[in-house]
């Protein structure tokens, strides 16, 4: 059984870690306003489309939600991720349980330079950027997403010590 089969929603996304030298890594938080108002930092992700492989949602919902080129990222490593329900109403009025599945993949952003970030206002994103990770850590808006950031950082690093970078 797929892990489509198992989910009623499967989602992919990436931490994108901006890691110049000399200086401390820093990591991609998008910042969300929701209809209700209120504000949650998230990291990018979204919906898989039928048939798409996990990695290729993953980095069109990263280019769809901040506007950073496709060219800019490289995969680093899939990270795996979390599973979690939530209540939500559906449009025949009735409350049903949405049981959800999200994919990470660990990317550098391949150039010094800061991107001109273009987030889709309809989404309700009105921010992107690049935080040092204990500003990141601090700024994510769930536990969920704080430990997926910490590992894909662990991660990161791990593999450049590896690569001697």
């Amino acid at each position: 059984m797929s892990v489509r089969e198992n989910f009623d929603r499967i989602c992919a996304g990436g931490v994108v870690i901006k890691a110049s030298p000399g200086e401390p890594a820093r990591v991609l938080v998008i910042k969300v306003k929701r209809e209700s108002g209120k504000i949650e930092w998230l990291l990018p992700k979204g919906h898989v489309e039928d048939g798409e492989p996990l990695e290729t949602a993953a980095v069109r919902e990263i280019v769809e939600e901040t506007g950073i080129p496709m060219e800019c990222l490289s995969l680093h490593s899939e990270l795996g991720g979390f599973e979690y329900s939530f209540r939500e109403l559906f449009p025949d009025g009735k409350w049903k349980t949405v049981r959800k599945n999200v994919s990470f993949f660990v990317y550098e952003y391949l150039t010094d330079n800061t991107p001109e970030f273009s987030t889709p206002k309809a989404e309700g994103i009105i921010a992107a950027g690049f935080f040092p990770v204990p500003e990141a850590e601090s700024l994510l808006s769930y536990d969920a997403y704080r430990r997926v950031m910490l590992s894909a950082v662990d991660t990161f690093t791990q593999g450049r010590r590896e690569l001697g970078r």
